[in-house]
């Protein structure tokens, strides 16, 4: 670290980039990483991963709704589930991520 200061006169901390512009562009980043490998796991065999895979993007897609455009169809077609969780978990991963962005469960 002092080598970095001597080379550049300052600190990582002192730079320009305002702390919310880093947050939000790391939160992005990682909510679509989350989003690609949560919603293959719809397709896994077990029922508990399925129901979490649900819920998982139900919580964080509220923020980023149209990260998970593709999987909606998927997600809509657990409705018809005969296991009572996984129809919950859809119509609340639904809801949520219309509550952001109507237009993506359309």
């Amino acid at each position: 670290m002092k080598l970095f200061d001597w080379l550049f006169g300052k600190k990582l901390s002192d730079t320009s980039i305002p702390d919310r512009t880093i947050s939000q562009q790391q939160n992005t980043v990682h909510t679509n990483a989350s989003s690609k490998s949560t919603s293959h796991l719809l397709s896994h065999e077990s029922v508990k991963i399925q129901t979490k895979a649900l819920w998982l993007i139900g919580e964080t897609e509220l923020v980023y709704p149209q990260s998970v455009k593709a999987a909606v169809p998927v997600i809509a077609s657990f409705c018809d589930s005969q296991v009572s969780l996984l129809r919950e978990r859809a119509v609340n991963a639904l809801g949520r991520i219309g509550r952001r962005d109507y237009h993506v469960i359309e």
